[in-house]
């Protein structure tokens, strides 16, 4: 993990197994400003922003806004950068999931493309 110009804390919630056998749940808060670096885990991540506004830069891709009732899922391994607004810290639920046989090749062309979805667009 690596945090620049401010704080992040990053508080585990649920650890369910050791390594990639289990699901990992935190709770992370980047500080106004901060930058938050990592990579996902080994089944990729699920997100789901609580609070605040932010952006998110993974690989090659144009940077991706976050707010309020955001819904990220990271492919496994890839590495991002989660950067604070000015005004308010950014806080999210992320799932760290574990390695399974579809993560091996991946199912569709996209497989390794993040996806953003906000909950206001989904059907209940």
């Amino acid at each position: 993990m690596t945090a620049e110009a401010g704080r992040v804390a990053v508080r585990t919630v649920l650890d369910t197994g050791a390594g990639q056998d289990g699901l990992v749940r935190r709770l992370v808060e980047v500080s106004p400003g901060a930058r938050f670096e990592e990579a996902a885990g080994p089944g990729g991540e699920l997100w789901f922003v609580i609070a605040g506004q932010g952006e998110l830069a993974c690989g090659d891709l144009p940077v991706m806004p976050v707010q309020p009732d955001t819904g990220v899922w990271l492919p496994p391994g890839s590495r991002y950068s989660l950067s604070a607004g000015a005004a308010d810290a950014l806080r999210l639920d992320s799932v760290c999931l574990p390695a399974g046989p579809a993560d091996a090749g991946g199912a569709s062309g996209d497989a390794g493309v993040p996806r953003l979805s906000q909950l206001s667009d989904r059907p209940v």
